[in-house]
C-alpha cells in the first residue's frame, strides 16, 4: 500500500461541493495562508471575517485582501 500525500484542500473541496461556503469565520486568522484560503478564494466565498490579535498581522492582511471588498478583518 503506497502512503499518500492528506490534502486538506481536496478534503474541504469536496465537502464544500455538498455544502457551498456562502461565508466564513476565522478567529486567529494569523498571516492568511492555508487551506481555508485557498477554498474562499477558488470558491470567490465573498463573506469573510478574519479575526487577528497582533497588530502587525491585520496590517498584512488587510493589504492582502484589500481587493476582496466584502472581507471584514478586525484585531481583537
Amino acid at each position: 500500500m503506497q502512503g499518500k500525500e492528506f490534502s486538506p484542500l481536496k478534503s474541504l473541496d469536496c465537502l464544500s461541493r455538498i455544502f457551498p461556503v456562502k461565508g466564513a469565520i476565522v478567529v486567529g486568522a494569523g498571516m492568511g495562508q492555508g487551506p481555508w484560503y485557498d477554498l474562499f478564494l477558488q470558491h470567490n466565498v465573498e463573506d469573510v471575517l478574519l479575526i487577528e490579535a497582533e497588530h502587525f498581522n491585520v496590517q498584512y492582511l488587510e493589504k492582502k485582501y484589500a481587493i476582496h471588498t466584502r472581507w471584514s478583518i478586525i484585531q481583537q
